[in-house]
């Protein structure tokens, strides 16, 4: 006799009182993880929005900060460690909640966002040295 905590050949679980009804079998459920959250992708616009704002105020700040953090063996703009720490946490905050199209939606703000600081960093270069004449 199987008893409440025994189990088939199939895996599922065979259920049975001590008090002598039959055994009854019950099927594995598949996992509803994922499924709740799903449901909420389409109404994720307004949290992308909310990261793509912070992610730009960011870029504001990074035009007019020239910090460079020595500590390391190449010298880095501290609003570059910012930036991907900013960038790392978001991932966190969003993927906490869904991995589906917000989380694609979220991707694509990234590549936009250092799409502009690429630029911002480019802006803080020093020009070109003119071309030396050979002679």
């Amino acid at each position: 006799k199987a008893g409440k905590s025994g189990s088939s050949e199939d895996g599922s679980a065979a259920l049975g009182d001590d008090d002598g009804r039959a055994p009854t079998e019950q099927e594995a459920v598949e996992p509803l993880f994922g499924l709740a959250s799903s449901a909420f992708d389409n109404h994720m616009g307004p949290y992308i929005a909310l990261e793509e704002q912070s992610m730009d105020e960011q870029l504001v700040m990074a035009l007019e900060d020239r910090a460079v953090d020595t500590r390391g063996e190449l010298p880095v703009f501290t609003t570059s460690t910012k930036l991907f720490i900013y960038i790392k946490g978001s991932i966190t905050r969003c993927t906490a909640l869904t991995k589906g199209n917000a989380f694609f939606l979220l991707y694509q703000a990234f590549q936009d966002s250092l799409q502009k600081y690429a630029q911002v960093l480019s802006s803080k270069l020093p020009p070109p040295l003119p071309p030396r004449s050979g002679g």
